[in-house]
Parts: structure tokens; C-alpha cells; sequence
């Protein structure tokens, strides 16, 4: 499950970066081109933040983990 999790999240990522510099958009009311890259600010600036925020969330994810390893069971005497 781990390892599925950490391909989801290269993957999404990846993608967001890719929209984000390619500034993805299908709104016909914003300013762009035609063809791809469409370049569109509005678009880009809207998935900068998504990308923001999955990697914020991953970075949660690895700072919780990291505040709060697991206690091992004492050895019995």
C-alpha cells in the first residue's frame, strides 16, 4: 500500500508541475492559446497551488511520522 501511495503521489505531482508550467486550462473565458501549451496564467497559478498543497501534504505526513516514531516493547527482565 505504501509503495502504491508513493507512486500516486509522484505521479500527481508530476502532473501538477507539468499543468503548472504548460499552464493547463479549458476555460474559455481566460486568456490563453489555442494549441498546447495553452499558457494560461490563471490556469497555471491554479495548479501551483495544488501542487503546493500535495506536497505540503506529504511533507505533513513525513514530519508526523517522524514527531512520533513507534516505541518499542521493552525486553522482559
Amino acid at each position: 500500500m505504501w509503495t502504491l501511495a508513493l507512486i500516486s503521489m509522484s505521479w500527481m505531482l508530476t502532473n501538477l508541475k507539468r499543468k503548472t508550467e504548460n499552464g493547463h486550462c479549458q476555460n474559455v473565458d481566460h486568456k490563453h492559446q489555442d494549441r498546447n501549451p495553452r499558457l494560461c496564467h490563471i490556469g497555471s497559478e491554479f495548479h501551483k497551488e495544488l501542487y503546493d498543497e500535495c506536497l505540503k501534504s506529504l511533507e505533513d505526513t513525513v514530519r508526523v511520522m517522524k514527531d512520533n516514531p513507534p516505541q518499542v516493547v521493552p525486553e522482559k527482565l
